[in-house]
């Protein structure tokens, strides 16, 4: 037998006992519904039954053999679904109401079976035709089989007892902990104190205007963490892994940004650049310079880092130049649809992800140059979404005797806290940040006029 002539995998019986069950007991509808839906049936007849059921659950009508006759009559598909004598079938047919959890679990693996050999056929046509490169099949067929493991059963509502249990465990072992953090190390203390680090499952959205140092703030976070052994991805959609190493480089040395670009590195100085390289070589930070990198290509490389290395923190620089499929023509949805694949990503993934952000233009039109909620460009579904928001200025970009070398953090959103403004320093020649108490590093100051 073919490929082609092989009968996909379907169980008519449980398609017509859920049906049946329903008709029999009106109440087993809400836990067959928790786990399928119309399309999950491979019959044509009771795919447009059952779709027509939850038509009448939404009008709050009583579903009976009678009810449901008159239902399929005014939609004009009694004929097509089979006539009075098909639903009287059902009704005869041998099942048990207490069962309906089974039927429904059966027709959804069925479901999800045809589903995956469906997506299998279209990578192998996409594979044997070799019109795309081997990464866009691979990025497709990636987001095919995820899209499938979304759809896959789910255990609905918890009762909240089930749940006491780790949930006393948690605030032990945070009782144990003596008031340190609890999330991930940004390594900037006031930070940390304000956010108890960045927690898992956690979407925090640092927002600044070009320039301000939104690059350097988000890669001085990566690198805090790794250095107090996190592993972190860092997606650089502007800058190259080499430009992000130059960086990392001056962060770590302390040597000017400007001369380790340049190769203007004093004999004094190399040393201490061989000892940071070494240094970063032995830190868990992996980079990815994608640019306009998609949402289902970065969960993707996520996913794959998380099984093989683990994963602590994401960073992505930046939001606004990633991409989503299907938004050619409107960027506000786009960036909506970005911003909560993000927000369902940190929880799948189950670590924080930091991800910069663009401001408008407003912040510079107004007197104090002070950036707001507002000033987020293009979506507001973006605030929303973010469990945390903070906005970086700095008051000497616009005036270099206001607060110079000064950076602030305006905590603008804490869904789980307190807000507020936070000051740094920043170390511009070296693009680095740090408390406040730590201009100074390996016995000397570094200028940063």
């Amino acid at each position: 037998m073919t490929e082609a002539n092989r009968p996909l995998p379907y169980d008519f019986l449980a398609e017509k006992a859920i049906i049946g069950s329903i008709i029999k007991k009106n109440e087993t509808f809400d836990r067959a519904n928790q786990i399928i839906k119309p399309v999950d049936f491979y019959d044509s007849r009771t795919q447009r039954i059952y779709k027509s059921i939850v038509t009448m659950f939404e009008k709050d009508i009583k579903v009976d053999e009678v009810s449901l006759l008159s239902q399929l009559r005014n939609e004009n598909i009694l004929e097509e679904v089979g006539g009075e004598e098909f639903i009287a079938e059902i009704t005869l047919s041998s099942f048990y109401t207490p069962n309906i959890d089974t039927y429904a679990k059966t027709v959804k693996e069925k479901s999800l079976l045809r589903n995956l050999i469906e997506a299998s056929a279209d990578i192998m046509e996409d594979s044997y035709r070799q019109s795309d490169d081997i990464g866009t099949i691979l990025e497709k067929a990636e987001s095919k089989i995820f899209d499938i493991s979304q759809d896959r059963l789910n255990d609905g509502l918890v009762r909240v007892s089930d749940t006491l249990d780790e949930t006393i465990q948690k605030i032990n072992e945070l009782s144990l902990n003596d008031g340190n953090i609890t999330g991930v190390p940004t390594g900037l203390s006031l930070v940390d104190m304000k956010l108890s680090g960045l927690q898992q499952s956690q979407l925090i959205l640092l927002a600044a205007r070009p320039a301000m140092g939104k690059t350097a703030l988000g890669l001085t976070i990566a690198w805090n963490a790794a250095k107090a052994g996190k592993s972190v991805g860092f997606f650089s959609l502007e800058m190259s892994s080499l430009q992000l190493n130059y960086r990392l480089i001056s962060m770590v040395s302390l040597i000017e940004l400007d001369q380790v670009m340049n190769g203007r590195i004093k004999d004094h100085e190399w040393q201490l650049l061989f000892d940071s390289v070494k240094e970063i070589a032995s830190k868990d930070l992996y980079v990815d310079e994608t640019p306009a990198i998609s949402l289902s290509e970065m969960r993707s490389k996520l996913k794959r880092l998380k099984a093989e290395k683990g994963l602590d923190l994401v960073v992505i620089d930046y939001l606004q130049l990633m991409t989503a499929e299907g938004y050619k023509e409107n960027r506000q949805n786009e960036i909506a649809s970005i911003s909560r694949g993000l927000k369902s990503l940190s929880k799948e993934l189950n670590c924080p992800i930091l991800s910069l952000a663009q401001l408008s233009r407003e912040a510079d039109k107004r007197a104090d140059h002070r950036p707001i909620l507002s000033d987020l460009r293009e979506s507001g579904a973006i605030e929303q979404d973010a469990d945390v928001v903070m906005l970086l200025y700095r008051e000497d970009y616009y005036n270099e005797e206001d607060n110079p070398n000064i950076a602030k953090i305006i905590v603008a959103k804490h869904r789980n806290g307190s807000t507020g403004t936070l000051d740094l320093f920043f170390n511009k020649p070296c693009t680095t940040f740090r408390d406040l108490s730590l201009k100074e590093e390996n016995g000397k100051e570094k200028s940063t006029k």
